[in-house]
């Protein structure tokens, strides 16, 4: 895989990322060629990143669904394998729900950076965040602005504001408040 896709650049929605990959491997099935590296790489249009983007949105959105899974049967009690399929003691191995292991993948890559900053004057809507602090300089701690939606965004650039921020990726639900 290639190294610069860990970085995760590229900012195309899921849609528009399958999207870009079904058109470039169409083109490269119809002309026959590979497509040329771009210098600088371009996230959102070479071939290389956008598959490399698609697999490790792939790797944190399965990684992510077995946690949840296996969270839910947790709280209901449910037991994930019947003792009596136990081979030599064993449960049955179910690759399907087996994580995705690459030395390139870290938990979580699939949610960084995709958030912006609200700027001064922009309406804060369902699904926005606020980050609170307890003192100034430490980390935010990020809620749901439930209280000042519908209200303009002071400007961040004071620390007596409070920040807002907006889900750009995965695009956010509106319900999400």
């Amino acid at each position: 895989m290639n190294a610069i896709t860990k970085f995760r650049l590229c900012t195309l929605t899921d849609d528009e990322l399958l999207g870009a990959v079904d058109a470039a491997t169409d083109q490269m099935f119809q002309t026959g060629k590979i497509p040329d590296r771009q210098i600088p790489a371009r996230p959102d249009a070479d071939f290389d990143l956008i598959v490399g983007e698609m697999i490790c949105r792939f790797i944190e959105l399965k990684n992510a669904l077995l946690e949840t899974i296996e969270q839910r049967d947790r709280a209901l009690g449910i037991m994930p394998d019947l003792p009596g399929l136990w081979v030599n003691g064993e449960p049955p191995v179910d690759h399907r729900k087996q994580p995705i292991a690459a030395d390139w993948y870290e938990p979580g890559m699939y949610f960084k950076n995709r958030y912006r900053y609200l700027q001064e004057g922009e309406i804060v809507e369902p699904g926005d965040e606020v980050g609170m602090s307890a003192k100034y300089n430490d980390p935010p701690n990020w809620v749901p602005a439930v209280n000042t939606v519908g209200t303009p965004a002071p400007n961040p650039n004071f620390m007596a504001h409070r920040v807002y921020r907006r889900q750009i990726f995965p695009k956010r639900s509106v319900n999400a408040v």
